[in-house]
């Protein structure tokens, strides 16, 4: 499937009473390692994976439901491609033995004019980073995107989309301190 995804650096994460939050850990796997059990749990050709840049773990915690994700990406910036699948806290366990990176952070969903703006809080970070990401379907919103931003969220914003270090991948650190879940 491909991923479509415009990336803000925000000063704050506006809460309305729609406001959705969700603690999210991402462990980021050892693709060498873990390739052919990748490929038979997302169904991913040998030639799709040979273009895989990287694979996660996601654990969900919403309203108390725990819920495990696998995620394989291409690399690419505004668009690439994304495999993903809701595995089970046991195939999650197995895999992330195989993690050289994670990341957690709090993520406040909103819905606003039926565009979807997820707002990261990465809480462990010194500098308490804060990123807003909106997926679409294509480039047709992205001024209503900014128009939303500034005039109804009244927050302060820079693209970031084709920055590299904003990369969840990039921001990760090593996970020798926790790999249980």
């Amino acid at each position: 499937m491909k991923e479509m995804e415009y990336k803000f650096l925000v000063s704050s994460i506006p809460f309305t009473y729609s406001t959705n939050m969700t603690s999210i850990t991402q462990y980021y796997l050892d693709k060498e390692i873990v390739m052919t059990q990748i490929c038979s749990l997302l169904l991913i050709d040998n030639e799709t994976a040979k273009r895989i840049h990287n694979v996660r773990v996601r654990k969900c915690i919403e309203n108390g439901i725990e819920n495990y994700y696998l995620t394989a990406k291409t690399k690419g910036d505004f668009v690439r491609d994304e495999y993903e699948k809701r595995i089970t806290k046991e195939e999650a366990l197995t895999l992330i033995q195989n993690a050289n990176k994670m990341i957690k952070k709090i993520r406040y969903t909103i819905i606003e004019k039926k565009i979807k703006f997820e707002f990261d809080y990465y809480y462990l970070r010194k500098d308490k980073l804060k990123i807003c990401e909106v997926e679409v379907s294509d480039k047709t919103d992205y001024n209503k995107i900014l128009n939303i931003l500034k005039n109804t969220f009244n927050i302060e914003f820079t693209d970031v989309t084709y920055q590299e270090q904003y990369k969840n991948y990039n921001l990760a650190q090593g996970v020798d301190y926790e790999r249980n879940i």
